[in-house]
């Protein structure tokens, strides 16, 4: 008895835009039991049975996985009459009689002969498709995918009749996904989500470079829209086991709920600005004298250090412009690029850098000169450093506040309501790399303590030590450094000759 499989349009649209998605790259992800193997397994058959000799790869991270779900989700599918050639304890590959396609079942990883070792298991060979189950595993990288991308040089002709489909390849990668925060987020659905919300191409937005659109399609489903396939009762065990953040993710198929983030106000899509709006709305603040010009910098010697120039307002936005992230530079190299990114905005910093304040301990040396502190270095290199401030806890409470949406505050340059008081620059994608994986560390029960992880840090610590000296923000109100004169409150009428000119206010 041959299985028939039905897609309910109304239900679970997104799974029937992935199948007839001709995006180069496309992504079906969201909530547990949305259908999400079945049907990478049905466009896996679609373009086996449908293109003359070509090579499909399905893969998964792990063999148990991939036997026991990918590989027997999708036979439950494919036509038995369709088949020469069925895979074996040997030959993992599935044959059609009709077209002489093969699907080729791939885990990533493999346990290699010494102990622990393990090697990639797929395959250096030309595709006409990939088809990648559960990319949200710790075994897959982002190397596997790009070295995926590359195998895609298929030319397998097309014998079907839907002339949406290429004529040759298709060269198509699929993929399926949990919403995680690994490499897959951060350098392929973060960047589209961010284009697809606000319009803005970030530098890891994967696009056609002649046309600036992107070449991948993410689609994303709850657990409730493949229901009349899995239950009714399967969502609601869901619901009653999966609460907080987690449902939100494995139920809902929400990529931004995640418990533990020190940030969780942070979104890409409303944080990050344009480059070129930025640098067009920061040269005309320079050219009037409205903008101020505030820096940060933490130091690294095996891990990267990190220098961060940043502009502000009279209204307190804050604007992160320019900087760098990079591990194992020496000190007078680092205070060139400082420099030179000076030189570039044509600015001239009225204060000195805020910086850790471990940097002034006399305790770093070099070949010449010993017990000299990294301050003293970049003194002794033209750039002049000042302690930040180093409470942690006080530290995040002030970013979080900037980071916080206020419904009264105009965009500083979309001039829309409903904007933050800190903006980054669409070209620092490790500013947003690192802010969207710092989260609070964990006791020995699970539990988030009031201390952030102490890895991938430096971007986050250096931006503490940039708002050093700005006020936190408090709704749409701000601290002035001025008071009013108590006689504008004074509603007695004063004769003319006594009459005072009151001192200007900011």
């Amino acid at each position: 008895m041959r299985n028939t499989f039905e897609f309910d349009e109304t239900a679970n649209p997104d799974q029937l835009h992935f199948y007839e998605c001709r995006d180069a790259i496309a992504g079906f992800t969201g909530g547990f039991g949305n259908g999400k193997t079945a049907v990478l397994g049905l466009a896996a058959i679609t373009v086996a049975s449908q293109y003359e000799g070509a090579r499909v790869l399905v893969g998964r991270a792990t063999r148990p996985k991939l036997e026991d779900s990918t590989k027997k989700e999708l036979l439950k599918w494919v036509p038995h009459d369709w088949i020469s050639k069925w895979p074996t304890e040997k030959r993992n590959d599935l044959t059609f009689k009709h077209t002489g396609s093969a699907i080729e079942f791939r885990h990533v990883r493999q346990e290699g002969k010494a102990k622990g070792e393990e090697q990639s298991n797929l395959l250096s060979a030309t595709y006409d498709m990939v088809c990648l189950d559960q990319l949200d595993d710790p075994e897959f990288s982002f190397k596997d995918f790009a070295d995926l991308i590359g195998r895609l040089r298929g030319t397998a002709r097309y014998i079907g009749d839907d002339p949406s489909m290429p004529t040759v390849g298709p060269q198509f990668l699929r993929f399926t996904a949990n919403p995680t925060r690994n490499w897959l987020f951060r350098e392929v659905v973060g960047p589209y989500f961010t284009y697809t919300k606000s319009g803005l191409i970030t530098p890891k937005l994967l696009i056609n470079k002649s046309t600036r659109l992107p070449i991948v399609r993410v689609f994303n489903a709850p657990s409730a829209a493949n229901k009349k396939h899995t239950g009714e009762q399967y969502v609601e065990r869901m619901e009653a086991v999966f609460r907080g953040s987690m449902g939100a993710r494995y139920i809902s198929g929400d990529w931004s709920a995640y418990e533990g983030l020190v940030y969780p106000e942070y979104n890409e899509s409303v944080h990050t600005v344009n480059h070129a709006s930025l640098v067009g709305y920061i040269e005309k603040g320079l050219s009037n004298d409205s903008l101020g010009v505030v820096e940060g910098y933490d130091f690294g010697q095996v891990s990267p250090s990190c220098y961060l120039l940043a502009f502000y307002n009279e209204l307190g936005d804050v604007f992160i412009a320019d900087g760098f992230y990079e591990a194992q530079m020496q000190v007078p190299k680092q205070a060139k690029r400082i420099k030179e990114i000076r030189n570039k905005w044509r600015i001239v910093p009225t204060d000195r850098i805020y910086a850790d304040p471990d940097l002034f301990k006399s305790k770093h040396a070099t070949a010449t000169k010993v017990g000299e502190s990294v301050a003293q270095l970049f003194a002794d290199a033209g750039i002049d450093l000042q302690r930040g401030a180093s409470d942690i806890a006080a530290g995040i409470e002030k970013v979080s506040t900037y980071l916080s949406v206020d419904d009264m505050h105009r965009h500083p340059i979309t001039n829309n309501y409903g904007a933050p008081r800190l903006f980054v620059s669409s070209n620092l994608a490790f500013w947003n790399n690192e802010i969207v994986d710092y989260y609070w560390n964990r006791n020995i029960a699970g539990e988030n303590v009031d201390k952030p992880r102490d890895t991938n840090d430096h971007a986050m610590d250096c931006t503490k030590y940039l708002l050093t000296k700005r006020g936190k923000v408090v709704g749409a109100l701000r601290k002035h450094a001025k008071m009013l004169h108590p006689s504008v409150f004074q509603w007695t009428e004063q004769e003319e000759s006594s009459r005072q000119l009151l001192p200007r206010h900011r």
